[in-house]
């Protein structure tokens, strides 16, 4: 399964392919995380797809993955680094 993108939610970063990870090694469903974790099957969606949540979102998934939380949240120096936009407009 390919690395998903990382997304911003309130307070950091979290690794969206580190909970698929977690999520395949214990053979589970969207809907069995969603009823391991007490989060709503769509908000799961969401988070997978890369998409906002809350940090109390993220730390419930963690504790039903039984993972810590900080190893799905990403520090400064994991995170992607941002594009550069020129003075004319362009990215670099």
């Amino acid at each position: 399964m390919p690395e998903k993108s990382r997304k911003l939610f309130t307070s950091g970063m979290y690794d969206v392919g580190r909970l698929e990870r977690e999520t395949l090694t214990r053979g589970w469903s969207i809907n069995q995380l969603s009823d391991a974790a007490g989060v709503d099957h769509h908000t799961l969606y969401k988070l997978f797809a890369g998409g906002r949540c809350r940090p109390t979102t993220v730390r419930k998934v963690a504790e039903a993955l039984g993972v810590k939380l900080e190893t799905i949240i990403l520090t400064a120096g994991q995170m992607p680094a941002l594009p550069v936009i020129t003075g004319t407009g362009g990215i670099a």
